[in-house]
């Protein structure tokens, strides 16, 4: 069971981040997409009719059962979100991903906590990267990456942040205060 302070935060993350309208309503179907292709009929193809001649839905597309009760199809629990969308809010607060996160999470401090294991993941970076056809593809990679219009985005919008930033002399100050408490901590011996 999903505690209401995770249903409350994931139905705000769905309205003010994602943008999508929540249909408050007891309305209930056995059959959720039936349900879902009536209120939501854009995220449905009424020319491929399905095996029920019900409409399928839209190739990216899903239905979200907010509180991740697969049987509670009440309209006000159910939303249509793009696949990406779906795995990033299972992920964020569905608690058995949370669990399972955790449980790689402490793996990953385990595997790294060994010096024999530190060791044999250096050798294994040495030897993947010393191959010549792997270090290609990881800069074929890069290059795709720096050259892709998405990346060009980014870049804008962080030199954008960062002529804001410091365009305020307060941050510049600020910075120039915590730099230099940094380095008489470190030529004491505090850090």
């Amino acid at each position: 069971m999903v505690s209401q302070e995770i249903i409350l935060r994931e139905k705000e993350y769905l309205v003010n981040v994602l943008g999508k309208k929540l249909i408050d309503s007891d309305e209930y179907d056995k059959n959720y997409k039936r349900l879902a292709s009536k209120h939501w009929p854009e995220y449905w193809d009424y020319n491929n009719l399905g095996k029920r001649k019900q409409p399928k839905i839209i190739k990216g597309y899903e239905v979200h059962h907010i509180d991740f009760n697969h049987s509670n199809n009440v309209l006000s629990n159910l939303v249509v979100l793009t696949i990406s969308e779906h795995e990033f809010i299972h992920n964020i607060f569905d608690p058995k991903y949370v669990d399972i996160k955790k449980i790689r999470s402490e793996c990953a401090t385990n595997q790294w906590s060994s010096e024999e294991n530190r060791q044999k993941q250096r050798e294994w970076y040495i030897e993947y990267y010393s191959n010549d056809e792997n270090k290609q593809r990881l800069l074929d990679g890069m290059k795709a990456f720096w050259d892709s219009e998405r990346s060009k985005e980014l870049r804008e919008e962080r030199s954008k942040i960062k002529k804001e930033y410091w365009s305020k002399p307060e941050n510049k100050e600020t910075l120039s205060k915590r730099m230099k408490e940094y380095w008489r901590k470190k030529k004491e011996g505090l850090i």
